[in-house]
């Protein structure tokens, strides 16, 4: 989302006076690796899930919203199949989709209601529709029924029964700027007063304390979340990755030393630990500059490979770049990085603790991979790794190479 002027000193102090999730300092061991990056996407979900429960009652209350001067409303249900609830008896509820677009310039959003893929509950999701039609997740979450044991996730001991119709929700990766924007763009079509409602009937107990706390930074924004909402969003990530950063900054020169010394480079072979789940080498550029290739192919994420290029001043780091590896022709992408042809998703400048992610949402995807396997190959690869010369990274499938040369 686009911030339309500076941030005042009054709106930075009513950030940092509301509730922020804690950010782990010092050594970053697993534990701490989590929370750093639970931070990143727990501190919004108060908000999201805000979002969802004003949503579904306009869209689908008592009266139910069906288009005005700035939107069209179309509605419409999906097929699908559910192997998880046919086993129990009955069949899959059809979700139900409304699409609004927007009248002056065709922007659409669809909100869409199912049965959440592993429990059997209700969820409502919203996405962006993009100009080639294709649907971008933004938010999620999981609709309270009411009934005993629904809702509240995290099973706080002392938590109310459940209220029907609350919600708790998630943010995409990278997707809390198309919330904002999504969220002002309807704000305008709400009914008066719509937003005025108590707390506890809009999100569930895991999220009602933390978002009574941060409703007066909502309600700069007008009700729903925008720039300042925003902001804060960033301000967190930023705040992470210091943290991250500054323990580091102090693992580079050993881990790049030690790597150098099992002969752990681009095109050689790879430090191999973790049940040979995790992979990484260094890679010499042409340049003289120095990356850090790391795979973890336990990942259930579609792309789990990166190469951080490391920008050094006396030996020192002084800004990551990391590049996603998509693809398998991993070898024709690093070379492509080496030539200084491809864009990075995510950058962290060491020296000023400025955080970017020129990938879009890709970047978050980016950093995320990035802070857990820089922690797993600085604190594990060395210890416990060993090296493998045979490396398909760089060496041609041999069934591949037969079967064009017949």
């Amino acid at each position: 989302m686009t911030q339309t002027s500076p941030i005042s000193a009054q709106e930075r102090q009513l950030i940092i006076e509301r509730w922020l999730p804690y950010i782990p300092q010092g050594d970053m061991s697993p534990r701490a690796t989590q929370q750093l990056t639970d931070a990143m996407w727990e501190c919004s979900a108060p908000i999201a899930s805000f979002v969802l429960n004003r949503v579904a009652a306009w869209l689908d209350g008592a009266v139910p919203f069906k288009g005005d001067d700035v939107f069209d409303v179309a509605w419409s249900e999906q097929e699908v199949s559910s192997p998880v609830f046919s086993k129990k008896g009955r069949a899959p509820a059809k979700p139900r989709v409304c699409t609004i677009s927007r009248r002056e310039d065709g922007a659409s959003w669809t909100v869409s209601w199912s049965m959440a893929k592993y429990r059997d509950v209700p969820e409502i999701a919203i996405s962006r529709v993009d100009h080639e039609g294709q649907s971008l997740g933004i938010v999620r979450g999981e609709i309270t029924t009411g009934e005993p044991g629904s809702g509240n996730r995290e099973r706080f001991s002392d938590c109310p029964p459940p209220v029907k119709g609350t919600v708790e929700g998630d943010i995409e990766y990278g997707a809390f700027d198309d919330l904002c924007d999504f969220s002002q763009a309807i704000r305008g079509s709400l009914p008066e007063g719509h937003l005025n409602v108590p707390l506890e009937q809009a999100v569930t107990y895991a999220h009602l304390e933390r978002l009574k706390d941060i409703m007066p930074i909502l309600a700069a924004d007008g009700g729903l979340p925008g720039w300042l909402c925003a902001y804060r969003h960033l301000m967190v990530a930023g705040a992470a990755n210091k943290a991250a950063g500054r323990w580091m900054s102090g693992q580079y020169a050993p881990l790049i030393a030690g790597l150098r010394e099992r002969g752990a480079e681009w095109g050689k072979s790879v430090m191999s630990y973790n049940d040979s789940d995790y992979r990484c080498c260094l890679i010499d550029f042409a340049d003289g500059s120095i990356g850090l290739f790391s795979d973890n192919a336990a990942s259930c994420a579609v792309e789990h490979a990166y190469v951080a290029r490391l920008e050094m001043d006396g030996g020192a780091v002084t800004s990551v770049a990391v590049h996603l590896l998509r693809g398998s022709d991993y070898e024709g992408l690093v070379t492509a990085i080496g030539e200084g042809h491809a864009r990075p998703d995510y950058v962290h400048d060491y020296a000023s603790g400025t955080t970017s992610f020129p990938g879009g949402r890709d970047g978050w995807a980016a950093m995320t991979m990035f802070l857990w396997q820089s922690m797993a190959d600085s604190t594990y690869a060395l210890k416990d790794g060993r090296t493998e010369d045979d490396c398909h990274y760089w060496q041609p499938d041999a069934a591949a190479v037969s079967a064009v040369h017949g």
